[in-house]
């Protein structure tokens, strides 16, 4: 690791390049330092994150800790969306996310003059209201998705047979309608059988 890496003095000559709107450049030492993370370590290094406590409170701020990759990752996604790349920028907007990055709320922010301040870390997102909302809705599936994958079903320990007993009923069930459509059907088509050989017949013999 290279102990003389100076994160905060990191971030706000790549700021000053975005902001020159030198984002070539200041891509390039974005991914140099994501690509090497045993170089600069930065999960070693963390930045305040201050945004809502959630989409219910947006009145009620947090203030915690992020790492300084997450606001790569964030950033790099900001300088993919300016260069109208949203399929990759969506790639690193959603690794920031899970990195505990409150995404929605910093590209909401992109007017907010702070942002601008080298001494703040995040970028400002440059580009269209719709692009801006459509990262933005994505970035809010991916959340979405992410928390219903974490939810599990509930077992009871003390009755562990349950579920594949009600699967197993469920299967019964579906085996007897089955055989009840079939009967049905079997009986239908023998009475129309019936009645069709009895006309045969009739018009057979007058």
């Amino acid at each position: 690791m290279d102990n003389s890496f100076d994160i905060n003095a990191f971030f706000t000559s790549a700021k000053e390049l975005y902001l020159g709107q030198e984002f070539g450049q200041a891509l390039e030492m974005y991914e140099e330092v994501l690509g090497a993370p045993g170089q600069y370590g930065l999960n070693g290094f963390t930045v305040t994150q201050v945004s809502p406590l959630s989409e219910e409170e947006p009145d009620v701020m947090r203030k915690d800790l992020i790492t300084a990759r997450a606001v790569c990752l964030f950033n790099v996604g900001c300088i993919y969306t300016t260069f109208g790349e949203l399929e990759t920028a969506q790639q690193f907007l959603r690794e920031a996310q899970g990195l505990g990055l409150n995404v929605n709320y910093f590209l909401s922010r992109a007017k907010d003059p702070t942002l601008t301040s080298l001494e703040n870390p995040y970028l400002p997102v440059i580009g269209a209201v719709q692009v801006v909302s459509q990262l933005k809705r994505f970035i809010s599936r991916v959340s979405t998705m992410t928390y219903e994958e974490k939810e599990l079903d509930y077992v009871n320990p003390e009755q562990p047979y349950l579920k594949d007993l009600e699967v197993k009923e469920e299967m019964d069930a579906s085996v007897i309608a089955i055989v009840k459509r079939v009967l049905v059907l079997v009986g239908v088509l023998s009475a129309f059988g019936g009645v069709a050989l009895l006309l045969g017949r009739y018009f057979w013999y007058s």
